[in-house]
């Protein structure tokens, strides 16, 4: 997971109504109480860097996200050539075996055409020769000239889908 850097970022999710939620990160601890099955905490993330442990505790409850670095979020969305996948260009293979990348992250956004109140399950992955193939071609070299130039933790999330529009 990348979170990013200089930014206040908001954790939020369920817990029963009334229950004490505690979220710990980067020295930094937040209490809140659940209102309507619901909370909601802000953190501040500081300068590029880590690891970090980020712990959600609720009650018996414990939700631990291990190897957490702060650095720049970037987001790749469009059609079909965002979603080209780097395994399907030209020499891919010499590219993809010296992809080891590990404070690059992803993050594929699972396509779904319908709105879901449970997001369904992706996870974080690092940029290594075996995750490297699935990479949006152009995520992945945007991703490493970035990290090459500034030197810090990329995280890209990644939402193509080919033949729609983007509009913000």
């Amino acid at each position: 997971m990348v979170l990013q850097r200089n930014a206040i970022i908001k954790i939020w999710g369920e817990a029963q109504n009334g229950s004490l939620v505690e979220v710990r990160f980067a020295g930094q601890l937040r209490k809140v109480k659940a209102i309507q099955g619901k909370w909601q905490v802000t953190l501040k993330t500081g300068e590029a860097g880590g690891p970090y442990k980020l712990d959600i505790i609720n009650g018996n409850n414990k939700v631990s996200f291990q190897d957490v670095l702060i650095g720049d979020v970037w987001l790749a969305g469009g059609q079909s050539n965002m979603e080209f996948a780097l395994r399907r260009v030209k020499d891919a293979q010499k590219e993809i075996s010296s992809a080891d990348y590990p404070q690059i992250r992803y993050y594929k956004v699972p396509r779904k055409f319908y709105p879901e109140h449970e997001v369904s399950k992706a996870s974080w992955r690092v940029c290594s020769p075996q995750t490297a193939p699935e990479f949006s071609a152009i995520a992945y070299y945007f991703s490493r000239n970035i990290h090459k130039e500034l030197n810090i933790p990329i995280g890209i999330i990644q939402t193509p889908v080919g033949g729609t529009t983007v509009e913000a």
